[in-house]
């Protein structure tokens, strides 16, 4: 018996928990933010495929502070991003400043 409630106390409390996070993830802050997101994500790549040639060989610093993994993921529909500064032809970063809610992008000859 101590077992079965244990286990429906268990369950309760799981379940409970659940529909926090749902909600959580669901609220305004969360569907907002998302939003931003997305939009970010759209103006960066906007900016990736008006800046280079299609198939362009790039590099991305990473010095970017965690955003050159988010450049390396958008680019790579459009660009091909290089392990070394050596083979790439362009330097990309992401650098704060106006163009996408907060940051832009700089694009140089490598």
């Amino acid at each position: 018996m101590a077992v079965c409630v244990i286990s429906l106390s268990a369950l309760g409390l799981g379940i409970h928990h659940q529909f926090q996070e749902t909600a959580a993830t669901l609220g305004k802050y969360s569907v907002k933010l998302a939003v931003a997101n997305d939009r970010q994500e759209q103006c960066i790549y906007d900016a990736i495929r008006s800046r280079l040639p299609k198939g362009a060989p790039i590099y991305v610093p990473d010095y970017a502070h965690g955003r050159e993994v988010r450049v390396n993921d958008l680019a790579t529909l459009w660009a091909v991003p290089q392990a070394r500064i050596t083979t790439a032809k362009w330097v990309v970063s992401l650098v704060r400043g106006k163009e996408c809610e907060g940051l832009s992008l700089k694009v140089r000859r490598g």
